[in-house]
């Protein structure tokens, strides 16, 4: 009988049962017009879905300040609830975990944009901050 490939086997995460060890990461898709999921949602994660498979969705800001990039999904009103149900209710068994979001800071600084007199300098307060980021988690980290 021939090894069994690990990453194919069953692993027990928590109270969750996972047929395997294949996990659809969160992609930043852009996809959701308006903030609302779109019904192509629904089968994009369907296509990526396996009985006993964990899946983490995209990025889904909490409020209309969180968002940090255009067209992300939220999960603030009503409608955008209603619109990731048919998501969340994967036919095939598939545990499915919602990636909440929310970049309030670098969100500020890209809708400064404007108000700066050069895209230069604007790119250059961007790059302060993001290492300024990268530092501080380096040094959470460590």
């Amino acid at each position: 009988m021939a090894d069994k490939i690990p990453i194919l086997t069953p692993y027990k995460m928590g109270n969750f049962e996972l047929s395997h060890r294949v996990v659809l990461a969160p992609l930043t898709r852009q996809r959701s017009f308006g903030n609302v999921p779109q019904p192509h949602a629904t089968l994009y994660y369907a296509q990526r879905s396996t009985k006993g498979g964990l899946l983490i969705a995209e990025a889904t800001g909490v409020s209309d300040t969180a968002q940090g990039y255009p067209e992300t999904p939220g999960i603030w009103t009503k409608q955008q609830v209603e619109a990731w149900k048919p998501i969340a209710l994967l036919e095939k068994g598939t545990i499915c975990y919602r990636n909440f979001l929310h970049i309030f800071f670098r969100h500020r600084l890209q809708h400064l944009y404007d108000e700066f007199p050069t895209k230069k300098k604007f790119m250059i307060l961007l790059q302060i901050f993001d290492a300024s980021m990268t530092k501080n988690k380096k040094t959470l980290i460590n």
